[in-house]
């Protein structure tokens, strides 16, 4: 059989349609349920959540947050079916670079560069740079392993979109405790994190989702 041949069959075996099953859902959803009890278990809500500055600030950093993992998470979905096209849904990444672009945009209309290295750094850098990948470890293994039921042709891309989808899960769970608002604090170190968890990704997928 040619390769295409193969990768043809493999598609229509493993059309989205046909969902993760039982098992590879039971496991996403554990890793969801293991990086929440992490996350309340350790760090807990911010203090003042319900005061209107606070939930604003917040509402901006889920909304750069929920964004990137759902359309990371979406995209690892179809990448491990063969043959499924990824143009339109890789236009999904955007919306978080321009929730964070226009965040970051308005934020230095109002303060310019004044405090600029204060406000990079804030208070917490370093326990974003460990809680992030924390968080998300759970879910990551979860998604391998419900996307090893797959034939990726691209196991590295799948990898890393997996890795995106859990970081922007962990983020998510971090910002509701992280007391750091400013966009240059979430492009740089919310961004590094991501990106951690995102080759932590890929280095596992080339183990775990080979075929």
């Amino acid at each position: 059989m040619k390769t295409d041949d193969l990768i043809r069959a493999l598609a229509q075996d493993n059309t989205p349609g046909h969902g993760m099953g039982m098992p590879r859902a039971l496991a996403v959803s554990t890793g969801l349920l293991v990086s929440g009890g992490l996350f309340f278990g350790t760090m807990g809500l911010r203090a003042g959540l319900a005061t209107p500055a606070v939930a604003l600030a917040v509402a901006i950093k889920l909304a750069i947050t929920l964004s990137l993992a759902l359309a990371a998470l979406a995209l690892a979905r179809r990448a491990v079916h063969p043959g499924q096209a990824l143009g339109a849904l890789k236009r999904l990444l955007a919306l978080p670079v321009i929730v964070l672009g226009l965040a970051l945009v308005y934020d230095l209309s109002r303060y310019g560069f004044e405090n600029a290295g204060a406000r990079l750094f804030g208070s917490n850098y370093w326990r974003c740079m460990l809680a992030i990948p924390l968080l998300s470890l759970p879910l990551l293994a979860g998604l391998l392993y419900a996307l090893s039921g797959g034939a990726p042709t691209d196991i590295d891309k799948t990898g890393l979109y997996a890795g995106l989808g859990a970081a922007g899960f962990g983020a998510t769970l971090y910002a509701l405790h992280c007391t750091d608002d400013s966009p240059l604090f979430i492009l740089a170190w919310y961004g590094i994190a991501a990106a951690v968890v995102a080759l932590m990704g890929r280095w596992a997928a080339r183990r775990f989702l080979r075929w």
